[in-house]
């Protein structure tokens, strides 16, 4: 009697793991937003940078995510050239940039412009 209980408990329970696998599979294969997490990134070091308000996060958002998704559907665009693909980029973020800076304030422009010029001026780290 014992014997068929425990029997019993453990089917039980490996039925309802089971029943959760699909569950489990269906959350993995959902796939991530890459724009959305690539925008929040971008959003994530301008806060830190420029201090950004509620309300100037909310406004930049939306170009930001624009930006990223206008690069990432030109960098998978095999017929345009590299050098292309680079100054179409250069013009993208150009663009997107000239759309956030009215939503800046004087002195977070200064900073934007400070942290630009530094950063053009390090050398790109190759990954190791």
């Amino acid at each position: 009697m014992k014997l068929k209980l425990n029997t019993l408990s453990t089917a039980l329970a490996l039925v309802g793991l089971l029943a959760l696998l699909p569950l489990t599979q269906a959350q993995e294969a959902k796939p991530r937003d890459v724009d959305a997490l690539v925008t929040a990134q971008r959003l994530k070091t301008l806060h830190s940078v420029l201090n950004l308000s509620d309300v100037q996060q909310e406004k930049i958002r939306p170009m930001l995510y624009e930006e990223g998704k206008s690069i990432r559907t030109m960098r998978e665009d095999e017929k345009i050239s590299q050098q292309e693909k680079f100054a179409k980029q250069k013009e993208i973020h150009a663009a997107c940039m000239a759309k956030i800076k009215p939503v800046l304030t004087a002195e977070q422009m200064e900073k934007l412009d400070n942290w630009q010029q530094k950063s053009a001026k390090k050398p790109a780290q190759k990954p190791k």
